[in-house]
């Protein structure tokens, strides 16, 4: 029942399409950050989806949220995804969790390297199917 887990089964259920390396230090690279995006993206945007949140509240979470970010956004300057040239199961899932930002109605101005990212990922054909069968386009 926990994404990590879930993205790593469905990626070993298709090897040849190169979601996760099948061994190796890149692999374990790959883990590292589908769990940094659970544990320090997906994690800390939870609390922003509470009702009646004030801007006091919101703050301090933004502010935690933003610094988290910025790890992803400086990966992203030095390669297209967050391990090289392939994207993983680790860029989708970044890709979910930086799409809920406008929701929360925080801007991605502030890195551009994630944008571009989010534009390079959005054009993908799988992509595109996914998210016109769940109604987002």
């Amino acid at each position: 029942t926990e994404g990590p887990a879930i993205l790593q089964y469905v990626a070993d259920l298709a090897p040849e399409k190169g979601l996760i390396p099948v061994a190796g230090a890149a692999r374990y690279k790959t883990i590292g950050w589908v769990n940094y995006i659970a544990t320090e993206l997906h994690k800390n945007c939870g609390p922003l989806f509470a009702p009646g949140l004030t801007e006091e509240q919101r703050q301090p979470l933004l502010a935690r949220l933003s610094g988290r970010v910025e790890h992803a956004e400086q990966q992203l300057a030095e390669t297209p995804y967050l391990l090289g040239d392939q994207a993983t199961v680790a860029d989708f899932y970044l890709f979910v969790v930086t799409g809920w930002f406008a929701r929360l109605q925080i801007s991605l101005e502030q890195w551009p390297n994630i944008v571009a990212f989010r534009e390079r990922i959005a054009k993908r054909p799988s992509v595109l199917a996914a998210m016109d069968r769940e109604g987002l386009l």
